[in-house]
């Protein structure tokens, strides 16, 4: 679930052509086994069945990811990207955790592996799961804490790295987009975004997204929110 980026680069190395995201994610495991998680870039959930070693393995993209739920007993286990598939069993219980819910009306989401549901459990982003017949086995295998401190020796290497990275990702962001159009708000991160798929696209349109008010608004704006966005 989710989406592979620089795909073809990837494929290429790989040698499975044009094959689906779920294809090259698969080469990526047989060739570089729990590597492939951090030399993938993307933003994608998986779920593989090893028949032979009798394993499901579960894993997050870092950062962001679908989400994965999971339930599981003295016998059995069930995973999908959706409470509603595992519902859909028969097996799982179908109840709201009312903790879940209390905790999120005081905006708590700091226990990002509890679901909404009882005895239901969320795979963490960056997380990976092994579940054999022995139990379950979790993992962080990436951290942002783990990451190397990057040093330069000018404070304009730094822009300058974060420009060419910045750069990068909306060129990703953009590919195989025809007529690509964008969100904006009063934020400096949507201008900021629409300035580089101007420079990455010069001379072609970029359409504009923005909300208005309905007739009949009051006029009120609040701190840090616009009414009206249009201007």
């Amino acid at each position: 679930s989710g989406e592979i980026s620089i795909r073809h680069e990837i494929a290429a190395l790989l040698e499975c052509g044009t094959g689906s995201d779920a294809l090259i994610y698969a080469r990526a495991v047989q060739r570089w086994g729990d590597d492939a998680d951090l030399r993938l870039i993307g933003n994608f959930s998986t779920i593989l069945y090893d028949g032979e070693r009798r394993m499901v393995r579960l894993a997050r993209s870092p950062l962001g990811a679908p989400p994965i739920h999971f339930w599981r007993d003295d016998r059995q286990f069930v995973a999908a990207t959706t409470p509603r598939a595992l519902f859909a069993t028969g097996e799982v219980p179908r109840e709201l955790d009312e903790q879940k819910i209390a905790d999120s009306l005081f905006l708590n989401y700091h226990e990002g592996e509890r679901s909404w549901f009882e005895g239901v459990s969320r795979l963490g982003v960056g997380m990976r799961a092994l579940v054999t017949p022995s139990g379950v086995s979790i993992s962080t295998y990436y951290s942002l804490d783990d990451l190397p401190a990057v040093r330069f020796k000018k404070d304009s290497d730094y822009v300058e790295a974060a420009d060419a990275l910045f750069a990068e990702a909306v060129r990703v962001a953009l590919g195989g987009a025809q007529r690509p159009a964008i969100s904006l708000s009063g934020g400096l991160d949507s201008q900021a975004v629409a300035a580089y798929v101007m420079a990455e696209r010069p001379g072609q349109p970029l359409l504009g997204l923005t909300s208005v008010p309905e007739s009949g608004w009051d006029g009120v704006s609040r701190s840090k929110r616009f009414g009206d966005e249009r201007a």
